[in-house]
């Protein structure tokens, strides 16, 4: 039995409620606060079923809501045990209904696609919901895909008793897309998810499938993943024996614009069959974060307790300067980080969280000029574990980084094939893979050229892009494409195979992007009311942006510091209602 498997479920023994969700028999919601372990717990308890409960052919599956926390899940689930895929599905619920709802079954019923069915492009996407703007006489600048899709998460009927306010422009606007989608035999990655649940809610025979195929199912971040998924959940709970792990935050619900509502994680904890336990005990911060954490969601001072013991005292610090956001940036280069330095605080364990995408490349030009080491969290594309994959590859032919072409080999054999090749067919593969990459070597001065090598010689129109097992890789691959395309005269293929390693480097980086992420200081520019929360920011949407500043606070261990301008273009401004009550260590006005 591996040694880190059992020393980790040995050290659950040091938390109650860790403990009782590992050891839960059935259904339970683990309520999971900020730094409480809770993929540890996760992770364990796949491990567990793995090893004592489920053998093949039943399988455990484990949603997820990124690529990221996929390969993450994976990895730390193969340290615990001798994982093999064949009894397991982990990957992200699109991956779920369409490999193994939507392929499998829809072939068996009538849901306004056939099994030929095919996934709409993102520029396509955007086209037809054009043409029914203007179908409909809606400006074109009335309504963004965001809004659209959103309202069409809401769109479809159930058990869950959580009201929904109703876009109605953007419900127009969605009904008519889904059925040109209908008509078109295609879906997209909201479609694929809702189809799947409409089967599984009216389809006896689907849901005995499920149920014989698997017993448990594991859910990841469930407060992010919207209501076509609660709706599945609902079902398979009241309908089938399926035990179903939750895991999730209510408090850290801060995708609203994709159509997540922290009350669906809530209303779980109502029904009978499912046990209900919250982890409290937090491994990352300092009690004084954790205390003024709880106090921006409301919740009492020592609702989360701290257990890891924090060397440094904790500081809260807030800087009022006289110039503008550029200002701030450059402040957090001359001042900040060489403060933070001097106490010995590398540079990897500092991040500075924006809370707007588009403003990252003002604060990454400060850095670049003031020759500070950083590393930019913010991508035109997700990295994927195939992007991922074309990077490793990149290294190892430049033998930049401790890579093995023998793991190389075991992800192309895992991208290619659903089960096991013979022995003849991995002999032959693993040569095909091998002199590929060598002779790639010759294209390596332009990546561009390098890529569109890789991709006409491993057949990735093949093998990725036409699978319907890769679909969030197609998804990631087509973005990747075009952002290499468009920034080819500042990348090449030394920086594109050191693109995930982040070294001693300051991390740059979205409030949305930190989530899950820890760091000894955080750096919070732009903290201004008006600015964040943004003066366009409606009533309704305020609870959210509470939440995204209760996600970023509570990513420091010990050090906070946050950033405000006195006065933006002439007007006097004031701190955040987010930090206006918090009892600062220092308050310093330049």
């Amino acid at each position: 039995m591996n040694e880190t498997y059992l020393e980790k479920v040995k050290m659950l023994e040091n938390d109650r409620e860790q403990t009782i969700a590992y050891n839960s028999k059935g259904s339970i919601v683990i309520k999971a606060g900020p730094g409480s372990g809770k993929t540890n717990v996760l992770t364990l308890k796949m491990a567990k079923l793995l090893k004592e409960k489920i053998k093949f052919p039943r399988k455990v599956a484990c949603i997820t809501f990124s690529n990221e926390a996929t390969k993450e899940i994976k990895e730390r689930v193969q340290q615990l045990i001798d994982y093999d895929k064949n009894n397991s599905f982990i990957g992200t619920i699109h991956s779920f209904c369409l490999s193994q709802i939507l392929k499998p079954y829809v072939k068996l019923f009538e849901y306004g696609i056939n099994k030929d069915f095919k996934i709409i492009s993102k520029e396509d996407k955007a086209k037809w919901i054009d043409e029914i703007k203007e179908n409909l006489s809606i400006s074109p600048d009335m309504l963004s895909i965001t809004e659209i899709d959103k309202e069409r998460t809401y769109m479809i009927e159930g058990d869950s008793q959580v009201s929904i306010e109703i876009f109605d422009i953007a419900l127009r606007v969605a009904k008519a897309f889904e059925q040109r989608l209908l008509e078109n035999n295609m879906v997209d990655f909201i479609s694929m998810v809702k189809i799947a649940t409409e089967m599984i809610q009216n389809e006896p025979y689907l849901r005995k499938c499920l149920e014989a195929k698997f017993p448990y199912i594991l859910i990841d971040e469930y407060q992010d993943l919207g209501k076509p998924l609660h709706e599945m959940v609902l079902t398979l709970i009241q309908k089938t024996n399926i035990k179903i792990v939750v895991v999730g935050d209510p408090n850290q619900t801060i995708y609203g614009f994709n159509g997540a509502i922290p009350a669906y994680l809530l209303e779980l904890e109502n029904i009978e069959k499912f046990e209900s336990v919250e982890l409290k005990n937090n491994y990352r911060s300092h009690q004084k974060i954790l205390d003024i954490s709880s106090n921006t969601m409301n919740l009492p001072a020592g609702f989360f307790n701290a257990k890891k013991l924090v060397k440094k005292a904790p500081e809260i610090n807030l800087i009022k300067l006289k110039g503008d956001h550029i200002a701030q940036y450059q402040y957090i280069a001359d001042e900040i980080i060489p403060t933070c330095l001097e106490k010995g605080i590398e540079y990897s364990k500092i991040a500075i969280l924006i809370r707007a995408k588009n403003k990252v490349k003002d604060c990454q030009k400060i850095l670049e000029q003031n020759g500070i080491p950083h590393y930019v969290m913010v991508f035109d594309f997700n990295r994927g574990k195939f992007i991922r994959f074309l990077e490793d590859s990149a290294a190892w032919i430049l033998n930049n980084r401790k890579i093995y072409f023998k793991d190389l080999f075991n992800e192309w054999i895992t991208f290619k094939y659903d089960t096991a090749p013979s022995s003849k067919i991995v002999n032959e593969e693993r040569i095909f893979l091998y002199l590929t990459l060598i002779n790639s070597k010759e294209h390596i001065s332009n990546l561009v050229e390098w890529v569109k090598y890789i991709f006409i010689n491993l057949d990735l129109k093949k093998n990725i892009v036409s699978s319907s097992r890769h679909i969030d890789d197609t998804k990631d691959l087509r973005a990747f494409v075009k952002f290499i395309t468009e920034n080819k005269e500042k990348l090449d293929i030394e920086k594109f195979s050191n693109l995930g390693v982040q070294g001693d480097t300051v991390s740059l980086l979205t409030m949305h992007s930190s989530k899950g992420l820890e760091y000894e200081v955080v750096i919070m520019p732009a903290m201004e009311e008006g600015t964040f929360p943004f003066y366009r920011v409606k009533e309704s949407e305020m609870e959210e942006e509470k939440r995204i500043f209760f996600v970023s606070l509570t990513r420091a261990e010990s050090i906070c510091y946050f950033l405000m301008s006195k006065s933006l273009s002439g007007y006097r401004k004031e701190p955040s209602r987010f930090i206006k009550d918090i009892d600062f260590t220092s308050i310093k006005e330049e």
